[in-house]
């Protein structure tokens, strides 16, 4: 499963170079990957630019495509980066997508901070599901700290369901009002006003905890 090798593919590509691949190491890299159909190798560097972040994101929905049975053409990777990420968000079980959702909204965050807010949001919500997503390639750390990579947060957040985007925001607040993290309960509502949400019943709830 591309899930279990992903963080080594990650790891991989971000160790060998910082800045966007050339043509050549692209098609050398999904080479390596077993992808070999030249349109398809072509397609992915021209939507993506040889950003190793976006190559990868294109290499996990090969491999999602292909789980699932599905033909593997160009048009399945979207015609540039947004409609890419789009469909490399639709990709993730709902478990996933929920927690991910949360975690767009809460950042940065701890482990410990996302372990206390999860089951106020996500009734069935799995420990070693957030575990295990931490160390894909769209999260990263710095400390103790952890970020969902911004292109990645800013679809899920855009796209993020109005209830559960209301639940979200009221039960995160709670928690940081309560437990007095208050840059933690900034952050959220600074990320509300800059993503211009729609919906203004959950961010007036938050303003009156703040």
């Amino acid at each position: 499963k591309w899930e279990q090798e992903d963080n080594n593919w990650h790891r991989a590509i971000s160790a060998y170079k910082l800045l966007n691949f050339t043509q050549e190491e692209t098609i050398a890299l999904l080479n390596a990957q077993n992808i070999s159909d030249d349109e398809i190798k072509n397609n992915i560097y021209r939507i993506t630019d040889g950003t190793p972040f976006y190559i990868n994101a294109c290499v996990r929905r090969f491999y999602n495509l292909l789980d699932r049975g599905e033909a593997i053409t160009v048009d399945k990777f979207g015609a540039n980066k947004d409609e890419l990420m789009e469909r490399y968000a639709r990709d993730y079980d709902l478990q996933t997508k929920q927690i991910i959702y949360v975690l767009s909204f809460i950042q940065p965050f701890t482990e410990a901070i996302a372990e206390k807010i999860m089951p106020t949001i996500i009734p069935d919500y799995s420990r070693e599901r957030l575990k295990k997503l931490l160390n894909l390639s769209i999260v990263t750390r710095k400390n103790d700290a952890y970020s969902i990579q911004n292109t990645v947060a800013d679809i899920f957040a855009t796209n993020c369901p109005d209830d559960f985007h209301d639940k979200i925001i009221t039960e995160s607040a709670k928690y940081f009002v309560a437990n007095d993290k208050i840059l933690n309960l900034l952050n959220l509502f600074s990320d509300e006003i800059k993503r211009n949400s729609n919906n203004q019943g959950a961010t007036l709830r938050l303003a009156e905890l703040v």
